[in-house]
């Protein structure tokens, strides 16, 4: 048994010899280069020399950036038509412009429109009715006192003419003064006098000098007195029946002249603007839907009503065939033009559908000009009033610039696909806007010498609820933080950018964006951390506003280095006292003066 184990050993160990013997015989030797490898080389070559001494073209899809490529083709996902993207332009591209192909422009249909400046006109639907004209309403009165023995004028609507008769009365001191003037008339040639102050005495109840002459020469006393009418026009209604009593100037009843009517149309408040006295109005009623009338707005109510928050206005319609009848329900048109100032242009009017909404922002996508590719900028504007199918636009546009009005979604779901500023996508505009302004604007610019007096006095309306602000959080009242914040963000509303110059109201356009941003953040909670927390960005807005449009007093910008976890925040000051929004009672006088903003 053991000298078969020695055996199987040695046979093992003869074979490991052999093989390490072989390995060091032939593996050592270098392996002669076969045909296909030196083909495989010299191929190669001129690649590498391109790479070393060139730089490629890269190219991609402008729907999927993820796609890289160094020659033209389509794209891989969609089938679309690559686009150029030189390395320069990738590096130095903006994050607000998106690169497309001409493939996907067409087959997105993206359309766009010149900006250009028009005289605002905005169609107003109003609702209203059909009123009897109050111009119009007489009201037939009794001139005799007494009993009505007979009233002709029976119901609502009838007609009466002047002249007619509608009633007769049973008038004692109407008796009386007949007899009276008769007796006068026997002895008119004895007394006159007495005879002239009979006739006075019945001139007095509306008897005409023919009616008086009448009783003397009939010398009969009539004791139901006929009672005409001293107007025209459809009885809307009676007082008076049959066998009741009347004194003088009790009404027998009332009548409208239908000839003329009045439309009268509610109007909101935030329509009033539009609307002025003497601009036409078209209306239809249910009665006659084909047969559109008009007049002119003849008056606007002065006055709003408090419980439905809205004014009346009213035209006045020929109606000498009766159509329009009173109470009928009227859909108005009232094309109206909001007044603009004598001086300076028009404002900038753009179609509804290039804006698109986020909250309190308005995005609208420009096209570049200049390009070899299509190519679209996102830009926040900032919107006026709103036409029909139009905004006026106050800030973000010039005339001129070509803004997408037909796929404006597809181009803003692009954006947000290569990761650029988009509607949804604010956090890379605001990190780009921050970045430009910490690595290229060191300090801000200084507009001082062409800022008006108006708007000087603006931002100092601005400026004050700041104040009050900061005083809030030293005091650590939530609640007057609040309430301040509120203010700011009004006022700021308020800043007229048309007075600055195109480069100001740029630079007030981006400081604004911020301001409401912090503002509401701070007046939506009553968290004092919270509110401490926006105050610092706010803070550093407001100080670069006061730098770059002046100050009309004294300013101090104060620093404290322990806030924001050691990062330090500035704050705005009127006194060199310090007094620490941020800690408040805490660390009440943490800080120091940085720098000081002189009027």
């Amino acid at each position: 048994m053991r000298l078969k184990q020695k055996t199987i050993l040695r046979y093992a160990l003869v074979l490991l010899i052999g093989i390490v013997t072989g390995w060091l015989v032939f593996g050592s030797q270098p392996e002669a280069p076969s045909e296909a490898t030196e083909t495989e080389h010299v191929h190669d070559m001129p690649t590498a020399a391109m790479q070393e001494g060139e730089s490629a073209e890269t190219w991609t899809c402008s729907m999927h950036p993820q796609i890289r490529q160094n020659e033209p083709g389509d794209c891989p996902i969609c089938g679309m038509d690559l686009i150029p993207l030189s390395i320069e332009e990738e590096e130095n591209a903006s994050p607000y412009q998106l690169v497309m192909s001409e493939t996907a422009v067409r087959l997105a249909n993206v359309q766009t429109t010149p900006v250009t400046r028009q005289h605002p006109e905005r169609q107003l639907s109003l609702n209203g009715k059909i009123e009897v004209n109050e111009q119009q309403i007489r009201r037939q009165t009794a001139h005799i006192p007494g009993r009505v023995e007979q009233m002709l004028i029976t119901y609502e609507g009838q007609a009466v003419e002047r002249g007619q008769i509608i009633a007769y009365v049973y008038s004692p001191p109407l008796v009386t003064a007949q007899r009276e003037l008769l007796e006068a008339a026997r002895l008119s040639k004895t007394n006159p006098t007495l005879l002239s102050a009979a006739k006075r005495k019945l001139k007095l109840w509306k008897l005409s000098d023919r009616q008086v002459q009448r009783i003397i020469d009939q010398e009969e006393i009539i004791t139901n007195w006929p009672i005409r009418a001293d107007v025209s026009g459809l009885v809307s209604e009676i007082n008076v029946e049959t066998g009741g009593h009347v004194e003088e100037g009790t009404p027998f009843f009332t009548v409208a002249n239908l000839d003329v009517v009045w439309g009268v149309f509610e109007v909101y408040e935030n329509q009033l603007a539009w609307l002025a006295e003497g601009d036409s109005i078209r209306f239809t009623v249910a009665a006659y839907p084909s047969r559109p009338f008009s007049g002119k707005i003849t008056f606007v109510d002065p006055f709003i009503n408090p419980q439905t928050r809205v004014a009346l206005v009213r035209t006045e319609v020929d109606n000498a065939h009766h159509q329009l009848k009173p109470k009928m329900f009227a859909q108005g048109t009232v094309l109206g033009g909001n007044p603009q100032p004598t001086e300076g242009p028009n404002p900038i009017i753009i179609p509804k559908s290039a804006v698109l909404w986020t909250g309190t922002r308005s995005v609208v996508y420009v096209k570049v000009t200049n390009t070899n590719v299509p190519t679209y900028e996102m830009r926040e504007v900032m919107l006026g009033s709103s036409l029909n199918g139009q905004y006026v636009v106050e800030n973000g546009l010039e005339e001129g610039e070509a803004v997408v009005t037909n796929g404006t979604f597809t181009v803003d779901a692009a954006a947000q696909l290569n990761n650029k500023a988009s509607m949804m996508n604010r956090e890379v505009a605001v990190s780009a806007r921050q970045t430009s302004l910490s690595t290229v604007e060191v300090d801000p610019p200084d507009f001082t010498a062409s800022v008006p007096q108006e708007l000087q006095e603006q931002m100092q309306a601005l400026l004050r609820p700041y104040l009050a602000l900061k005083d809030a959080l030293v005091a650590s009242d939530a609640g007057a933080a609040r309430t301040q914040a509120q203010v700011m963000a009004t006022q700021s509303g308020k800043i007229n950018p048309q007075l600055l110059s195109k480069e100001a109201a740029s630079y007030w356009a981006e400081r604004q964006s911020a301001l409401q941003e912090h503002t509401s953040a701070i007046a939506s909670t009553n968290n004092i951390d919270t509110q401490r927390r926006h105050f610092k960005p706010l803070s550093t807005e407001i100080i670069k506003l006061a730098q770059t449009f002046g100050a009309e007093e004294t300013l101090y910008v104060q620093h404290c280095p322990m806030a924001d976890h050691d990062q330090g925040a500035d704050w705005l000051s009127t006194s060199k006292t310090i007094r620490n929004p941020y800690y408040g009672d805490m660390m009440l006088t943490c800080g120091n003066v940085a720098s000081i903003i002189n009027p």
